[in-house]
């Protein structure tokens, strides 16, 4: 099992999966480029400032004095590309010289070549700055070798056993861990982590396994759960479990067949065959790397979710069949319609994100459940130690009006519409108890005091909280011109508003083809009370709850470019 939070795990493993499946150069630079460790440099360096700074005239201090300065203190130290300043005092009379330092410039050192070996990608050339590492002429990366040349079951270069632990021990890169760990707090958690633990083995073996071949039954593994002293109903728990643990899997049949003993665990019928089963493998890889090369390298848990998030919206379409039903073909349901550009309905869309974002390192779950009264699948995502719900099905279907309406919101708003199953469910309509979400999305917002941008927020509540001079004209812009932020489609006030002058709330809209429009929508999710002249402005206003707006003797103004649901009116009351 691994840890999902180490973002350069199994390297090497996943690397040489890339070899052995056939993936493009390309596409496996891609994934060297995103988990390669780099060597150090052969020869080190250590910065030194030497020498005496440059120096400005006298800036304080007598100007008739015969100065006796003491040594320069260094206050910023000067990097390779910027400057760096210092400071010297007289001993007469304080006066203060302040001096620079020219940017040192970068001390270029020759990497050591890195030979591959099976399982370990290497490099050759390359020119780095010993001080700050940035890479002045970046190595040529290789990709590692594979697995290769298998004498009596060990691969003749470095001894590994075919189909062990260690040789399988990638695809922990792509699958989680939740379900499993969750299973121990249950009742018989042991002997239900036992039989999981036997279903993996017999999955990564069977996956991997060019000659793997099943017939007819399309049972590739018959795992006896009664000899661990587990029912029936806990051995297909933790099969479910398994499932949403486990998306790289989609040959997985959801069918499978058992007895009073036995669970027999089933492939796809199309995907019985090991060959086939190795072509799918290679495009399904392909398609992973294409969405990863997309990642900055350094984004953070946030940038990553909503690259990746955008990324796949962007990309693949809602699959519907040629009668405009939602498509029942196999690959539509799992991570191959997303990752070969088919298209996807929900499980494919959330099962493609899911193994996306544990490669990445980020914690992400599948919840299944219902959605709008249907069967549904969407994902829950830690950032940052916090869980919020993203459902990008349902982002695709209104990319064009809601592009974010369900990315990292809240736990109330998933509520609104999404039902998950329960870990009370018997057999496979059981699902693991949820991480507790949290109560505020991110929603983020920019705050003008006066004219002037104060900062941004990651929802109107925590900057409400900023907005402390009540004699000040506070703006709060629904959304921001950060590239590397996502504006919400809706905004929650569930706190109280600020005691300021006046507060103007500014939306934004967006036209649609046939001359309509949609904007930004603010919800107001308890009875508000002004405590300050407040100004709407391109939104939407809206409740969840039938609230009251007290004017408290300030005044309310609808800019002329506001618009209202129709239902306004009878959700949200005006009270002067």
């Amino acid at each position: 099992m691994k840890n999902q939070k180490t973002i350069r795990r199994l390297l090497a493993a996943a690397l040489a999966l890339a070899c052995c499946f056939g993936m493009t150069s390309c596409s496996a630079e891609s994934l060297l480029r995103l988990f390669w460790q780099e060597p150090t440099p052969s020869v080190g360096q250590t910065a030194s400032l030497g020498g005496t700074p440059t120096h400005e005239p006298v800036q304080t201090g007598d100007p008739d004095c015969d100065h006796q300065f003491g040594d320069w203190k260094v206050v910023v130290e000067p990097t390779c590309e910027d400057e760096g300043s210092a400071v010297r005092f007289c001993a007469l009379c304080g006066a203060a010289d302040q001096g620079v330092y020219r940017a040192l410039g970068h001390a270029p050192v020759p990497m050591e070549d890195v030979p591959s070996t099976c399982t370990q990608g290497g490099s050759v050339g390359g020119v780095r700055c010993s001080r700050c590492k940035e890479y002045l002429t970046p190595p040529t990366l290789l990709l590692p070798k594979g697995h290769a040349n298998y004498v009596n079951g060990l691969c003749s270069a470095c001894g590994t056993p075919k189909n062990s632990a260690e040789g399988l021990a990638f695809l922990d890169l792509y699958n989680g861990t939740y379900g499993y760990t969750y299973l121990a707090s249950t009742s018989n958690g042991s002997a239900k982590q036992a039989f999981y633990q036997r279903l993996d083995e017999a999955v990564r073996v069977f996956h991997t396994d060019p000659s793997s071949v099943v017939e007819n039954s399309m049972s590739f593994a018959a795992l006896n759960y009664a000899e661990l002293g587990l029912s029936l109903d806990e051995a297909l728990a933790v099969w479910t479990t398994f499932r949403n643990d486990n998306p790289l899997y989609y040959w997985l049949s959801n069918q499978i067949s058992y007895n009073e003993q036995i669970l027999n665990v089933m492939t796809l019928s199309q995907y019985a065959n090991g060959t086939a089963r190795m072509e799918r493998n290679a495009s399904v890889y392909n398609g992973i790397a294409a969405y990863l090369s997309v990642v900055p390298a350094e984004a953070t848990p946030y940038q990553t979710a909503l690259t990746l998030h955008n990324a796949i919206v962007g990309t693949v379409d809602y699959a519907y069949s040629s009668s405009g039903v939602p498509e029942s073909a196999d690959w539509a349901h799992s991570c191959v319609g997303v990752f070969e550009g088919r298209g996807a309905v929900c499980e494919g869309f959330a099962e493609a994100y899911q193994i996306l974002m544990n490669i990445c390192g980020v914690d992400c779950l599948i919840v299944t459940g219902i959605g709008n009264g249907e069967a549904h699948a969407w994902n829950l995502l830690e950032i940052e130690d916090v869980w919020y719900g993203v459902d990008l099905t349902w982002d695709d279907n209104n990319q064009s009006t809601a592009p974010y309406r369900y990315f990292c919101v809240s736990a109330s708003v998933m509520a609104e519409d999404h039902t998950p199953d329960l870990p009370t469910g018997v057999g496979m309509d059981f699902l693991y108890a949820l991480p507790a979400v949290s109560e505020y999305g991110l929603e983020w917002v920019t705050v003008y005091k006066n004219g002037e941008k104060q900062g941004v927020y990651s929802n109107p509540d925590k900057a409400f909280a900023s907005m402390t001079d009540p004699q000040a004209e506070y703006t709060l812009q629904l959304g921001t011109d950060d590239p590397l932020l996502h504006s919400a489609s809706a905004y929650y006030v569930r706190g109280e508003l600020p005691v300021v002058k006046s507060l103007t709330v500014v939306g934004a809209h967006t036209l649609l083809s046939g001359g309509g429009f949609t904007a930004t929508t603010l919800y107001l999710t308890e009875n508000v009370t002004l405590k300050g002249n407040l100004i709407l402005k391109s939104l939407f206003l809206d409740g969840v709850t039938y609230v009251n707006l007290y004017t408290n003797g300030h005044a309310l103004t609808a800019k002329a470019d506001t618009r209202y649901y129709s239902a306004v009116m009878e959700r949200v009351t005006v009270v002067q």
